[in-house]
């Protein structure tokens, strides 16, 4: 008599599972291409974060935070993937901090910096409370700004876009977790909606101020209204309009960095 096949088990997914993180990651890099020169060490730069974006997700494998099952299964596997994308981004960083030159270098130091406060959350599981979700998004951004200086974007500029994007996230993520939280923790779910729409005028008239007194460009704090108006009328959804909503915010997105590639490109 045969004996039974082994039932098969479908390899579990390591690609990162945070739909929101691909924006908050991506929107800003297209920006700093669309703005510069797209040079070598810019392309690099650009490959070295991809890279490192999706090496989060086996990461937090191999960790341990998905799981003991998913240690114990595909820990080994994670581990593999690990390795290989952390020296494949290793091996792109290297060469377009090289290639980039001074100012290159110079901006690495920002999502450096950001990197380094943002490790202790990830290490000890709060990377899902607010502050860490803000500062995963701010950290995100950040990976734009060696891109943008070596592809020949001004300090200023790289400095404005990344505030921007920053804030930016900052109002989806309360706006979203007005409606994520509505079914678990009311409380919390009204604290959202009141920061959200606390920092939508002060995000707002701090740009435009900034636009008034020659500070920064007019353009800042254009660019910022779909992505504000789309986090306010967020606070109001329903839980079960959460799919759409996502896909709302990636269009409100889209046209910001449209925007700001209208109207900032060839600013120093």
């Amino acid at each position: 008599m045969a004996a039974p096949e082994a039932e098969v088990r479908p390899s579990r997914s390591l690609f990162p599972k945070e739909h929101g993180a691909y924006g908050q990651f991506t929107f800003p890099l297209v920006t700093a291409l669309l703005l510069g020169r797209a040079s070598a060490a810019a392309w690099a730069l650009a490959l070295a974060g991809v890279l490192g974006f999706f090496a989060h997700e086996p990461l937090l494998v191999r960790l341990g935070h998905r799981g003991a099952k998913a240690l114990r299964e595909d820990g080994a596997r994670a581990a593999r993937l690990l390795g290989a994308l952390t020296a494949a981004a290793l091996a792109a960083g290297i060469f377009g901090l090289l290639r980039g030159g001074e100012a290159a270098r110079e901006g690495a130091l920002l999502p450096g910096a950001l990197g380094l406060l943002l490790a202790p959350l990830v290490w000890t599981r709060r990377e899902k409370t607010l502050p860490g979700e803000a500062l995963a998004a701010a950290t995100l951004a950040a990976l734009a700004a060696p891109v943008a200086r070596a592809a020949g974007v001004g300090r200023g500029v790289t400095l404005g876009c990344w505030a921007l994007w920053g804030v930016a996230f900052l109002l989806t993520t309360t706006g979203v977790r007005a409606v994520t939280q509505l079914r678990r923790d009311a409380a919390a779910a009204r604290r959202a909606r009141l920061a959200t729409y606390a920092l939508a005028p002060v995000a707002l008239g701090v740009f435009a101020a900034a636009g008034a007194w020659g500070v920064a460009r007019w353009g800042y704090a254009v660019a910022l209204l779909p992505m504000t108006a789309v986090s306010l009328a967020a606070t109001r959804a329903q839980p079960t309009r959460v799919r759409s909503l996502g896909w709302t915010l990636m269009a409100a997105g889209a046209l910001t960095v449209g925007l700001l590639a209208a109207l900032l490109r060839g600013a120093g």
